[in-house]
């Protein structure tokens, strides 16, 4: 079974802030509903691999920060 990567919003929000994003456009940047983000930014949630791809390269920063390290003990 395919585990999604789960994000972690307490760094995206930090990373948006910092660079001064609206939430408007940095989701039209990814390609996704400012609804979406907003989800994004309010909770940990599990996300697209894709989804995570595209805030990485957007923000120019590793997508191993932006995931919180799996806790079970199958990889």
């Amino acid at each position: 079974m395919a585990v999604s990567p789960l994000l972690r919003h307490d760094i995206l929000k930090r990373e948006i802030k910092a660079r001064k994003l609206t939430e408007e456009a940095f989701a039209e940047q990814l390609g996704i509903t400012d609804r979406h983000l907003r989800n994004l930014i309010t909770k940990d949630t599990n996300s697209s691999c894709s989804v995570v791809y595209r805030i990485s390269k957007v923000l120019e920063i590793p997508m191993e920060v932006l995931v919180a390290p799996r806790t079970d003990e199958n990889p």
